[in-house]
């Protein structure tokens, strides 16, 4: 849990420096901000094949980082379950977004559905851009997800 807080804390640090990078040169107001996070904790216990639990190898490819149960339940609440299972607590992701002045709510909480395919249509919107059917002669596939400017 330890190094789980230090790496929120460092997010928080550097999330901090952008913004004040963005206000410094006037452009905060200008800037839609979106952040996402994986889906939630994760209690499985340690031991997977192949993989350390020892400390000094945390954030190595050799690491199989788990919290197990008690403390997937803390970092989840107050959503049911975990990460591989199909409650909230498994597949229920967060999206921040800040965009001083145009979204309709801020700091409201919107509880509709969403996925990240959605951030593709919703930028697309938001530049009016065109979404291209083909590249060097070959289809695209189209563009999948919704866009979520009108939940702003």
């Amino acid at each position: 849990m330890e190094i789980y807080a230090a790496m929120l804390d460092r997010v928080d640090q550097n999330i901090g420096k952008v913004l004040a990078k963005l206000k410094q040169h006037g452009q905060l107001e200008n800037t839609l901000i979106m952040f996402a996070s994986d889906n939630d904790a994760c209690a499985e216990g340690a031991g997977a094949k192949n993989r350390s639990t020892k400390l000094e190898d945390f954030g190595t490819v050799a690491s199989f980082e788990t919290v197990g149960k008690n403390w997937a339940t803390v970092q989840n609440t107050p959503l049911r379950n975990w990460k591989n299972y199909s409650h909230e607590g498994g597949i229920r992701s967060p999206l921040i977004v800040s965009w001083l002045g145009k979204i309709n709510n801020p700091g409201g909480y919107y509880h509709g559905a969403g996925h990240l395919i959605d951030i593709m249509p919703t930028l697309v919107g938001l530049t009016a851009a065109n979404y291209p059917e083909t590249y060097e002669g070959k289809p695209i596939t189209p563009m999948q997800g919704i866009n979520l400017l009108p939940s702003l």
